[in-house]
């Protein structure tokens, strides 16, 4: 999130904590995991409540067509330059992700799986990809 600072279109991070399990037990993944697939290999998550600015509600939750046509027209702004200019690949854009922001623009959060696009842009695999399967039901709302 950090290479994202200064995006309109992204959170800015106000404060952040590890939870742990037990006191001085951070919550991990590796910790639980029953089986490590092929594409988690190498991965680990470390379990961190954040405190993000500014405010926002779902995407979803648009009060109008031209709301909904903006927050998408924004978010699809801040996906073109991570990759174009900051070099770094989302891979988790969804619904749960999309925000609109209480000055009605569009958000992208939950940068954890986040990568670097690399030179002959490949990049590290691992974690989900979804997209916006229910637009034309949005859209017509």
């Amino acid at each position: 999130m950090k290479k994202m600072d200064g995006l309109r279109g992204v959170p800015c991070l106000v404060e952040y904590w590890l939870v742990e399990m037990e006191p001085g037990e951070v919550d991990e993944t590796v910790k639980y995991r029953q089986k490590i697939t092929c594409s988690l290999q190498g991965t680990s998550r470390t379990h961190v409540h954040m405190v993000l600015k500014p405010r926002a509600q779902p995407l979803y939750q648009f009060r109008s067509r031209s709301e909904f046509l903006t927050a998408i027209r924004d978010i699809l702004k801040v996906q073109k330059f991570a990759v174009e200019q900051r070099h770094i690949l989302h891979r988790d854009c969804s619904l749960n992700n999309t925000m609109i922001g209480d000055d009605d623009g569009g958000m992208l959060i939950d940068w954890e799986f986040a990568v670097d696009i690399i030179q002959g842009d490949k990049y590290s695999v691992g974690g989900t990809i979804s997209v916006l399967v229910s637009f034309q039901d949005l859209y017509m709302k």
